[in-house]
């Protein structure tokens, strides 16, 4: 693998709308074709980008052995992202307590 940059421009790549899981695991599939082990991911032109897609995103993310520059991120995307991420390392678990009940009788 060489240590060179490959660079891919997001919204000629998939769409200017990032919004299914799907494309998230197509990208990273192409990504992890490449014989590079940098790829820069351009976001210059993407305008919106769903919770899924995101989520998808960063959990492709993880499991790939590339380095993953991102570049030219707007506003909200970026927070698009920190939100998600941030719900991986604190996720909002629903605490349940088993109670004791007597059984039914039916007559």
């Amino acid at each position: 693998m060489e240590n060179k940059t490959e660079r891919i421009i997001i919204k000629n790549f998939i769409n200017k709308t990032l919004g299914f899981r799907d494309s998230a695991v197509y990208l990273f599939k192409e990504i992890n074709k490449l014989e590079v082990e940098n790829v820069e991911l351009d976001f210059k032109g993407v305008e919106f980008m769903s919770r899924s897609f995101a989520h998808e995103y960063l959990t492709q993310k993880s499991r790939s052995t590339k380095n993953i520059i991102e570049k030219n991120q707007k506003p909200s995307i970026e927070r698009m992202l920190d939100a998600v991420e941030n719900s991986f390392n604190r996720p909002n678990k629903i605490k349940v307590h088993p109670v004791k009940e007597s059984p039914l009788i039916l007559i």
